[in-house]
C-alpha cells in the first residue's frame, strides 16, 4: 500500500514537471517577432557608420559633429545610445551594456 502511494506521488510530480517544462517551451517565442531591418537603405546605412568607426579606428572622441549626428539619427534621436553603438562596434562579442567606460581606442 505504501509502494502503490509513492508510486502515485511520483508519476503525480514527474506529470507536474513534464507539464510545467511544455508550457515553458510553448511559451518561448510565442510573443511578437522584432522585425529586422535589413533594407538596402539600413544596409547602406550600417556600412556608413561602420566606415566612420574605422577611420577614427575606435576613437568615438575624433567624431565630428555631422558625424554623430548621423550616429544619433540612426539610434532615433536617442543621443545617449551612441556610445553603447560605438562600442558594440568596438566589442562585437561583449554583452550590451558590459563596459562602463565609453570612447578612447579600447586598447
Amino acid at each position: 500500500m505504501i509502494r502503490n502511494r509513492r508510486t502515485r506521488l511520483v508519476k503525480w510530480i514527474t506529470a507536474a514537471l513534464l507539464a510545467s517544462l511544455l508550457t515553458a517551451l510553448v511559451g518561448c517565442g510565442s510573443g511578437p517577432q522584432q522585425q529586422v531591418k535589413t533594407s538596402a537603405s539600413y544596409l547602406e546605412k550600417v556600412t556608413e557608420l561602420r566606415q566612420i568607426f574605422d577611420k577614427y579606428k575606435g576613437d568615438i572622441t575624433k567624431l565630428t559633429p555631422e558625424e554623430k549626428k548621423k550616429f544619433v539619427e540612426f539610434e532615433d534621436g536617442n543621443e545617449s545610445l551612441v556610445p553603447v553603438y560605438w562600442e558594440h562596434m568596438r566589442n562585437p562579442n561583449a554583452p550590451v551594456g558590459a563596459t562602463n567606460k565609453m570612447g578612447g581606442t579600447g586598447q
